[in-house]
């Protein structure tokens, strides 16, 4: 058997085990014995409390803070012990349905809309007396607050089936000016990833700075697209301009997403002035920055296979192989085990705290954070992470030996 078929053998099994009927005595058992508990997720609130009070002091804080964060969180991964626990099937049955975990995202939404506010705050208050490191630093730490952590529950509420939890994500979103992420993440990104048809999926030798203009462009463009496509078949056949328009403006998503935006927009300049329309923005688009580091990161240099007979051929399905794991204890805590992506790929709609570690899947060094500094510098990230790329193509899709997989 292939390495690819004892792949996807395994994938196969666990949809089996995730499947499987658990009775209620093994919940019952599971829920006085699981390993995992909700409330170590509620660290990523210390973030925004350090980022308050650091702005809160003024002056050079919040740029020292900023600094403080990013290579304390990366010397923490570094030294940390990583979290490979996986659970079990009775027990994932108990965390799918535990309301507490939901709780840690639900709280998270009213956290992030007083962040947003408090950075718009703080600077048009402050207009007048704030200095230069003081308004970078503001902006910069809010940022990386609703990026790093905001995001990131905006990613993991927008999956789930319910009505509920994808509004909440999408009011996130909305927050830093990204919404169309929701269009184009689930039926893009989600479809394409690990091709180059994916404007979300970083290719080997591309540079940070070559992918984020790609990417912020190609996934607007993306969900554009998409919408497009969806009113295209409602329209019926024949229809004139004018009908089109008026589709378009009661159907299409994107347009609403921009003119609410913009009607948001003229609000906060109503209620703030211009200082604290320049701050909502500013922070909203190092925000999304921020996503698309972690997009550049999670997929870099992975490419699926095209499949089937010359004329008819499709890319291989998604599995734990076609995004970079990362099982570093204190960033999985801080977002919500994002970290733990190739899970996520091959299963979208399992929630946070039941995604699994796969050791066949291709593993980071270190984590996000630390990923994040060293894709900063590209020819540090290259000579890293290249190498990395090639020999786990070879052992996928060449004549490498499994046993010889480091990563």
């Amino acid at each position: 058997m292939s390495i690819q078929d004892r792949h996807h053998d395994i994938i196969r099994k666990d949809e089996i085990i995730i499947d499987d009927k658990v009775s209620e005595n093994e919940i019952s058992k599971e829920k006085s014995s699981s390993k995992i508990r909700a409330y170590p997720f509620l660290s990523m609130y210390i973030l925004p409390t350090i980022v308050i009070l650091s702005i809160l002091q003024g002056g050079w804080a919040p740029i020292l803070t900023i600094f403080t964060i990013y290579f304390g969180l990366a010397l923490l991964e570094l030294v940390t012990p990583n979290e490979v626990y996986n659970p079990s099937k009775e027990e994932s049955k108990v965390l799918e349905s535990s309301s507490s975990f939901r709780l840690v995202t639900y709280l998270w939404v009213l956290v992030h809309l007083g962040m947003v506010l408090f950075g718009v705050w703080r600077v048009s208050s402050t207009w007048n007396t704030i200095s230069w490191p003081e308004f970078v630093g503001c902006f910069l730490e809010i940022g990386l607050v609703l990026g790093g952590i905001g995001i990131t529950v905006a990613h993991e509420l927008i999956h789930k089936s319910n009505n509920f939890e994808p509004f909440l994500g999408k009011i996130l979103l909305f927050s830093v000016s990204y919404t169309h992420f929701y269009i184009e993440h689930l039926q893009g990104h989600h479809k394409r990833v690990a091709t180059e048809a994916d404007p979300a999926s970083s290719r080997l030798g591309e540079s940070l700075y070559t992918f984020l203009p790609r990417t912020i462009l190609g996934s607007f463009l993306s969900a554009w697209f998409i919408e497009a496509k969806r009113i295209r078949k409602m329209s019926p056949l024949h229809s004139s301009s004018a009908d089109l328009v008026v589709l378009h403006l009661k159907h299409n998503q994107m347009v609403h997403y921009i003119l609410l935006s913009i009607a948001s927009w003229i609000v906060l300049w109503k209620v703030f002035g211009l200082p604290g329309l320049i701050t909502y923005l500013l922070q909203g688009v190092f925000a999304f920055t921020l996503l698309e580091v972690v997009n550049y990161i999670e997929h870099y240099g992975l490419q699926r296979r095209e499949i089937g007979s010359k004329g008819s051929q499709v890319y291989e399905r998604v599995t734990p192989l076609h995004s970079w794991n990362a099982d570093r204890w204190v960033s999985n805590l801080l977002m919500i085990k994002l970290q733990r992506h190739s899970d996520h790929h091959t299963w979208p709609y399992r929630r946070y705290q039941t995604l699994r570690s796969w050791d066949f899947s291709p593993q980071l060094p270190t984590g996000y954070v630390g990923m994040t500094l060293l894709a900063l510098v590209p020819p540090l990230f290259h000579l890293v992470m290249d190498p990395k790329v090639e020999k786990y193509n070879s052992i996928m899709y060449g004549d490498a030996p499994l046993d010889e997989k480091q990563m």
